[in-house]
C-alpha cells in the first residue's frame, strides 16, 4: 500500500507532495479529485490611484496553463487600498501534473501581496 500522508507532529498530517518553493509549483504524486483554495491579500501603493476598469485575477492553474486547461479563478476590481481575492474549487488531476497560483493585472497601479496569503490543497478521492 502506498503511503499518502506524512506525520508532521502528533495529530497533524500533510499529504506527501513535491513542492518547488522557488517556482511555487506543486507536483502531484497521486491521481484524483483535489480541493484547492487560495486567498491572496493585496495592499495598493499609498499614493497611487487606480485605473478605471482595472482588475486583478487570481488563478489556480494546471501545468501553468491558465488558458487551455481548466483553472480555478476569481477577479476583483483594484480600486480598493486593501482587499483579498479567494479562488476555490475541485480539480480532477493525474499524477505528475503541477498546480500553481498565478496573478494577472490589467492595471498600472502596483500592489503588494500580504504575508498572510495562503494556498492549500486536499486530495479528496484517488482515481
Amino acid at each position: 500500500m502506498t503511503r499518502l500522508w506524512q506525520q508532521l507532529k502528533e495529530g497533524i498530517f500533510a499529504l506527501e507532495i513535491n513542492v518547488a518553493v522557488l517556482s511555487g509549483q506543486v507536483t502531484l504524486r497521486h491521481s484524483g479529485v483535489y480541493f484547492f483554495s487560495t486567498t491572496i491579500h493585496f495592499t495598493a501603493a499609498l499614493n497611487d490611484t487606480c485605473d478605471v476598469g482595472s482588475n486583478i485575477k487570481v488563478a489556480i492553474c494546471i501545468d501553468s496553463d491558465c488558458t487551455s486547461k481548466t483553472s480555478l479563478q476569481a477577479v476583483h476590481g483594484t480600486c480598493d487600498k486593501e482587499f483579498s481575492i479567494t479562488a476555490t474549487g475541485l480539480l480532477l488531476l493525474v499524477s505528475k501534473q503541477t498546480v500553481s497560483v498565478h496573478l494577472f493585472s490589467n492595471g498600472s497601479c502596483p500592489h503588494t501581496i500580504g504575508k498572510a496569503s495562503t494556498f492549500s490543497g486536499y486530495l479528496l478521492a484517488c482515481t
